[in-house]
């Protein structure tokens, strides 16, 4: 069963502080470099968020969502979306990338 996560509680699992942008929701659009944001050791929930993400990785991950898990090796580039609940997980050590999390304007 899946939960609805938030910008704001996504900021605090990834990186143990608060988002740096408005708290309006507003313009929110942050960029990440992925090694240097592997999640603090803590396995990301298999959740419905309330933002929407974009990756560009390279090495080894694996996404679950639905009743399905896919394997990525290789440059991998990722939407995800507010509707379906996922869960991604980093699978190599040296992986590299980006990350972008933007809330819809309005």
């Amino acid at each position: 069963m899946s939960f609805t996560k938030s910008l704001e509680a996504f900021y605090n699992h990834k990186f143990n502080t608060s988002s740096p942008s408005s708290n309006n929701g507003d313009g929110d659009f942050n960029v990440f470099d992925l090694s240097e944001n592997i999640n603090n050791g803590l396995p990301s929930p298999y959740a419905r968020y309330d933002f929407f993400k974009i990756m560009i990785i390279h090495g080894e991950h694996r996404c679950h969502y639905a009743d399905k898990s896919i394997t990525f090796n290789g440059n991998t580039l990722l939407f995800f979306n507010p509707i379906v609940p996922y869960r991604f997980e980093i699978l190599e050590k040296n992986a590299t990338g980006f990350f972008c999390v933007f809330m819809k304007f309005t």
